[in-house]
């Protein structure tokens, strides 16, 4: 069985995925953006897994295993940008089009703890007797009370992916209730 880290990584290189959640600028807004990973970031994590995290000063590594780099980038690439708010550092990753999607991690007693936005996992949350439609369709509800949704459809196929625009006080309570699922609890390597 694949772990939630190999279906974070799915999400996020396979951009055509029906579910993703995309976000139209990085987040937090008007936070600072760093040049740097802190240097209690630098380093390699692991989750005692297969899945590894590396950070330099200016770049990061996911999903390193002895079969794929699974995604890698750089705060200097202008596809990366780093930001810090209270007890999180938000990696925010652009894609081609121009949108983003966002990690937020925490950093702990040696190692880190990583979130994404995944609506595969959320569904995994719901009742079972529920259809993946109506599942999909409660959470953008939820979601959209929360801050607007809007829905994107790839006119290449029937897929679609959502987007949003979240306030500091909206993406806060996003993530206070739990749309940002931890991925992943990293342990310091070296």
């Amino acid at each position: 069985m694949k772990t939630k880290f190999i279906l974070f990584i799915v999400t996020v290189i396979a951009l055509s995925s029906c579910t993703n959640v995309m976000f139209e600028t990085s987040v937090p807004k008007n936070a600072e953006i760093l040049s740097e990973f802190p240097k209690d970031v630098v380093g390699m994590f692991s989750d005692g897994k297969k899945d590894t995290l590396l950070f330099t000063e200016d770049s990061f590594e996911f999903g390193i295993s002895k079969q794929s780099n699974l995604i890698s980038g750089a705060l200097t690439d202008g596809k990366s940008e780093l930001k810090r708010q209270g007890d999180y550092l938000y990696l925010n990753i652009k894609s081609d089009e121009g949108l983003w999607t966002v990690f937020p991690f925490q950093v702990k007693d040696n190692g880190l703890d990583v979130y994404a936005f995944i609506v595969e996992l959320l569904k995994e949350k719901l009742d079972s007797s529920m259809t993946d439609k109506e599942k999909e369709d409660k959470i953008i509800d939820e979601i959209n009370n929360i801050t607007r949704v809007k829905t994107i459809l790839n006119s290449d196929s029937n897929d679609k992916e959502y987007l949003i625009d979240p306030t500091n006080k909206e993406l806060y309570e996003l993530m206070d209730k739990g749309y940002f699922v931890k991925i992943g609890e990293f342990k310091r390597l070296k």
